[in-house]
């Protein structure tokens, strides 16, 4: 081309000539716009296209190709990590290769003599080069070298899998596993033995999505390697476990997982759950309420006394919005205790209590004795039976603060719910300050707006937001439930009294263009219009 790439950033006024200056003297072989990506000037878009024309190199989406093995093994993995350079298509001597740096010549030149062929380099985004080179490079070595080692499960005796979890190919495989989930955004990992295989899942915004399969004979190693990260007994495959790992991501980042182990029929059958400490951090105001929802719900986080309760289907967001309740409204001068199974997050300056049923600690037993030591606000992970009712009530009639969560499918049937469980309505109305239910619907993908791009893992969406329906207890609905309402018409009598329901609340989201209808179907349903 008649410009350097220099001038053709500054042409285009995408970099200040002190930028370039800055990204000339980083070090990066003369790709100036490469240092400008990493420096943060440029998004990787931008880095793209600036290449693009610069080079008359042609842009291509890795999520659009159908990387055949065969394609992918011309290539050894050293040379793919370390160039960053993917084999993607292969006519008679032309081996086309994605590429970050379709400048490197070094590169180029490298790939050429190992393979024998015509490299034809293309550019391609530098996070789908990560994925695609996590997925069938790096996951690929280690796992072919666990099945290496692997032998049929009932020739393991413990001792030997003490030995054979601390080998390094069934470390690296473990460690791929969890790091590759991460980095997709998922909140679950499912390792689930089936009859001939093993399968790997990942929950990503609610959808499970396969991800590996490797050979039967990895299972033991792979659930072992997962219990010895948790503490846990490897020689017990009779009976359900329970542990947490911290696992580190790099020199300075961690991430928590809690591990739950399930005996099925072909196996033990593991799910780690990724806790992410960002998502308690979130403000009230950016839990996605509404104008309308927030400033109720911060009514009834903010009185004095009195029972909140969140509902909803497991993994729905509850206990995110009641830990930022607590962030909201925690203060030096407050005593703030929780009782939960399990405590899933640290929260500064509140005192937490992990239930312990096998020795005794129970929701109730727990709550007694912190209703004790003198607490303003208390926060009990869940409502199971009645006992645990009957005393969180108690609480918020003597003057607690008190947040719960409770399985319900809408906020008007959790009054009714309560009834069921043995507690008089009397006691519903005067304990309960008000309801919150939410579900979690899937983001439209702000890259590619719902059309599918390699940022989404072409679904169209990316993230999650909640949509709630919130309900105050007004002297109408008190009145409606002492005489015997039934849920559908409290949900009735709620509407006209300016609830709007968790479906509305989505339709309202539809509008600003951050969900989609059929999501919003997809997750509450058609029953609670």
């Amino acid at each position: 081309m008649y410009q350097t790439l220099e001038e053709l950033l500054l042409q285009t006024g995408m970099a200040t000539s002190e930028q370039v200056e800055e990204a000339r003297k980083s070090g990066k072989g003369g790709n100036v716009a490469e240092a400008l990506a990493e420096m943060g000037v440029l998004t990787e878009q931008q880095y793209i296209e600036i290449m693009e024309f610069h080079l008359g190199v042609p842009h291509v989406n890795l999520s659009n190709y159908d990387l055949k093995p065969d394609v992918l093994s011309v290539l050894d993995p050293d040379l793919v990590k370390r160039y960053k350079a993917v084999p993607v298509e292969r006519v008679g001597d032309r081996l086309t290769v994605a590429m970050g740096d379709p400048k490197n010549v070094v590169a180029i030149d490298d790939i050429a003599m190992a393979t024998g062929c015509q490299v034809i380099p293309v550019i391609a985004a530098k996070g789908e080069l990560d994925k695609v080179i996590r997925r069938h490079f790096t996951m690929r070595e280690s796992m072919e070298r666990v099945v290496e080692e692997a032998t049929p499960e009932d020739e393991f005796d413990t001792e030997q899998l003490k030995l054979m979890v601390d080998d390094a190919p069934i470390v690296r495989l473990v460690d791929n596993m969890i790091d590759q989930a991460v980095n997709e955004g998922a909140s679950d990992i499912h390792v689930e033995p089936r009859e001939s295989d093993l399968v790997v899942r990942f929950r990503i915004d609610g959808i499970l999505h396969e991800r590996m399969n490797p050979p039967k004979s990895t299972h033991p190693l792979v659930v072992s390697r997962l219990k010895i990260m948790a503490n846990l007994d490897i020689a017990e495959r009779r009976i359900p476990q329970d542990g947490r790992i911290k696992f580190k991501l790099d020199n300075v980042n961690s991430v928590d997982l809690r591990m739950n182990t399930m005996p099925i029929i072909y196996g033990e059958k593991v799910v780690l759950r990724i806790l992410n400490p960002e998502s308690i951090m979130l403000g009230l105001d950016d839990l996605g309420f509404s104008d309308h929802n927030l400033e109720q719900f911060k009514d009834m986080v903010t009185r004095s006394y009195g029972l909140v309760l969140a509902t909803g289907p497991t993994g729905s967001g509850k206990t995110t919005s009641l830990y930022s309740a607590l962030n909201y409204i925690n203060a030096p001068d407050r005593n703030i205790s929780t009782v939960e199974d399990p405590v899933e997050y640290r929260l500064n300056g509140v005192n937490q209590v992990n239930v312990h049923s096998r020795i005794g600690l129970t929701f109730q037993i727990g709550l007694r004795a912190m209703l004790r030591q003198d607490p303003d606000i208390i926060m009990v992970g869940e409502v199971r039976d009645r006992e645990t009712l009957e005393t969180v009530v108690r609480a918020a009639l003597t003057g607690h603060l008190v947040l719960s969560t409770i399985h319900t499918n809408d906020a008007p049937s959790t009054l009714t719910r309560m009834i069921e469980m043995g507690l008089p309505p009397f006691l519903v109305v005067a304990a309960t300050n008000g309801i919150v239910a939410q579900r979690l619907v899937r983001r439209v993908c702000r890259d590619c707006g719902s059309k599918g791009c390699s940022r989404c893992n072409d679904t169209g969406y990316k993230g999650r937001l909640a949509v709630h329906e919130v309900l105050t207890i007004t002297d109408k609905l008190r009145q409606a439930l002492l005489d015997g309402a039934s849920s559908a018409a409290l949900r009735r009598m709620a509407r006209e009294e300016g609830m709007v329901t968790m479906y509305e609340d989505g339709l309202a989201k539809v509008e600003q263009g951050l969900t989609t209808k059929e999501e919003v179907v997809r997750v509450v349903g058609l029953d609670y219009i």
